[in-house]
């Protein structure tokens, strides 16, 4: 009787051991397959490519796609997607001081001749006036936004941090988009793109967008709309590659803003 019960539990335990041994194999390539999954984030924060989870800074990254999905239209639409990342606006049209961390410029258009704490740059160029904070954003690649100071990297004008925006590049496959958009209040837009290859060496990418708000209040004095605007925005980009280890791009940028802001 003994040995009959000595040796169905030895057959017990020799039955739960497999089944841990088959499970203890079994997590390890769950786990690996769902590492392999992951997207990699890829940023340039410290001026080259690297891996999001390699940079020894608090930065947040958004792609095109990302931008799209959530309605970004301008700097100021990027309030609550990005953690310390505030925009204050109360000139309405005119302009939005941008604010990191609790740091940014005077409220209400008072910075608006002088530099920012946050220094914004759009494919590798200073922006130094507030006027960048409520103008569209047309066929944009990322936006990055380091928080803290970058003043190593980026100048004296980043001490709360920068924001680095990347439009998108010339492609050698012929590729599109037709965007538009409007409201019930009188906000209407569209932008677009045209991408692809003129020649072997050469490629092109030309982008443009057109947004006109009609405004929400009336001025008592003059009786004029106040809170609208028009923005009309165009780019060209050119690629050059005469051989594999040689690039040149070639960058033009064009907008025209008009606005009749409202005061408060």
């Amino acid at each position: 009787m003994d040995a009959q019960l000595l040796s169905k539990a030895s057959a017990a335990f020799c039955t739960i051991g497999a089944m841990i041994a088959a499970l203890l194999i079994v997590e390890p390539a769950r786990a690996a397959e769902a590492e392999q999954s992951l997207d990699v984030v890829f940023v340039s924060g410290q001026r080259r490519r690297e891996d999001v989870q390699d940079v020894p800074i608090a930065i947040k990254s958004l792609s095109g796609a990302e931008l799209s999905a959530r309605q970004v239209r301008t700097l100021e639409d990027l309030n609550g997607l990005i953690p310390g990342f505030v925009t204050t606006n109360t000139v309405s049209y005119g302009a939005a001081p941008l604010s990191i961390r609790g740091v940014g410029g005077a409220n209400g258009g008072g910075n608006f001749f002088n530099d920012e704490p946050v220094a914004v740059y759009i494919d590798g160029v200073y922006i130094s006036r507030l006027s960048v904070s409520t103008a569209d954003l047309i066929d944009i690649d990322s936006i990055e936004v380091l928080r803290g100071p970058q003043g190593t990297l980026y100048g004296r004008n980043s001490t709360a941090g920068a924001v680095l925006i990347s439009t998108g590049r010339p492609t050698d496959e012929t590729e599109g988009a037709l965007r538009v958009g409007g409201s019930s209040i009188g906000d209407y837009r569209v932008s677009g793109f045209l991408s692809g290859a003129v020649s072997d060496a050469l490629s092109a990418r030309a982008s443009f967008g057109y947004s006109n708000r009609d405004g929400y209040g009336r001025n008592i004095v003059n009786g004029e709309k106040v809170g609208g605007g028009e923005d009309i925005s165009a780019r060209l980009s050119l690629r050059y590659r005469p051989r594999d280890s040689i690039r040149i791009d070639l960058i033009g940028d064009y907008q025209n803003r008009k606005a009749n802001p409202a005061l408060l």
